[in-house]
């Protein structure tokens, strides 16, 4: 999984932090009971005519209003979290285009005590549109096209604390979807093994590992999801940051360093199978930073002009997408 950044977000931004806009006014906030309470998953009519958002009171005063973008089940998650829920509310007046960005707030549902829908303010992007006008979309496909997409935002990745929730596993394969050749026992079996893997977007270098041993494919490592990984992260605007996951031994060129830029379409590795893995495969992912918790989580995204089918074959273009499981995908007609 990839690192903690905290020290690095305060050491660069200091200024920034202290200057970001706090959640709510916690001097408006009425005194309330602590009994808590659900947050519907999705929004209300409340006969606004834009985009509609939740204002949730805490427990400890606080206000947090915004778009609702995602919601985390630690029910189901391999350190599972005691069964409570995580959202993730989106306001962007809340973005600074640096380390001090907290345009993604992250909330414990348990201790929320007050949930109502509030009309966003006229003229607002919601999420996914304001990714675009910002540039936080993946404006290539990692991998040759067609890649075909065996695990979208569903199955194990609902499992990985938070950290996999909207990620893409993308893997070469044949027609037919196989993925492998003979038994599929060794590493050179699979199509995906050593296949080039470029930037699906422009940014800032944050993080590499490059030396994490490639395991064996069909057994997952003792570490469980914590196993070390070869990736590289790039910052792509404020702390949204794109993940590739579990490249190949030695594969990352040394050009490809924290501080360095790079452009969509650069060489940043290869498909390898290191980390918890059992097949070599791309593991893609946004990524935001929480400055609450000090950790990542997984946000939704979404590829731009980009080619798609659900054969090997007939792909059609489309301006914006968020694969499937199933989906093959491209840069490039196929």
């Amino acid at each position: 999984m990839p690192v903690d950044v905290s020290a690095e977000v305060a050491a660069r931004d200091v200024v920034a932090v202290a200057d970001a806009a706090p959640l709510a006014d916690t001097d408006t906030v009425a005194d309330t009971d602590t009994d808590t309470v659900a947050v519907a998953d999705t929004g209300e009519d409340i006969g606004a005519s834009g985009p509609v958002g939740r204002r949730l009171r805490l427990d400890d005063g606080r206000v947090v209003e915004g778009e609702l973008i995602s919601i985390y089940d630690g029910a189901l998650w391999q350190d599972p979290d005691d069964g409570g829920r995580l959202l993730g509310l989106f306001d962007p007046e809340r973005f600074v285009d640096s380390y001090a960005d907290r345009s993604i707030v992250f909330v414990d549902e348990r201790a929320v005590v007050a949930d109502e829908p509030v009309a966003l303010p006229a003229g607002r992007l919601e999420y996914r549109d304001w990714l675009l006008s910002r540039g936080v979309a993946l404006s290539a496909v990692p991998l040759a096209s067609p890649a075909y997409v065996i695990t979208g935002h569903e199955d194990h990745h609902l499992a990985e604390d938070g950290y996999g929730d909207f990620a893409w596993d993308l893997v070469l394969a044949e027609d037919d979807g196989v993925r492998w050749r003979g038994d599929g026992l060794d590493l050179e079996d699979y199509l995906s093994w050593g296949a080039p893997v470029t930037a699906p977007v422009a940014g800032e270098v944050v993080e590499v590992v490059r030396d994490a041993d490639d395991i064996p494919p069909g057994a997952l490592p003792p570490e469980g999801i914590d196993a070390v990984e070869n990736l590289v992260g790039i910052r792509v605007a404020g702390l949204y940051t794109v993940y590739l996951l579990h490249l190949q031994q030695g594969s990352v060129p040394a050009e490809v360093a924290p501080g360095v830029t790079v452009a969509a379409g650069d060489a940043v590795g290869r498909v390898g199978n290191s980390g918890t893995t059992l097949e070599p495969h791309l593991h893609v992912v946004l990524l935001m930073w929480d400055a609450e918790r000090e950790r990542y989580w997984s946000v939704p995204a979404e590829f731009l002009d980009v080619w798609q089918s659900v054969r090997s074959t007939g792909a059609v273009r489309l301006d914006r997408y968020d694969p499937e499981q199933g989906d093959w995908i491209g840069s490039a007609p196929f």
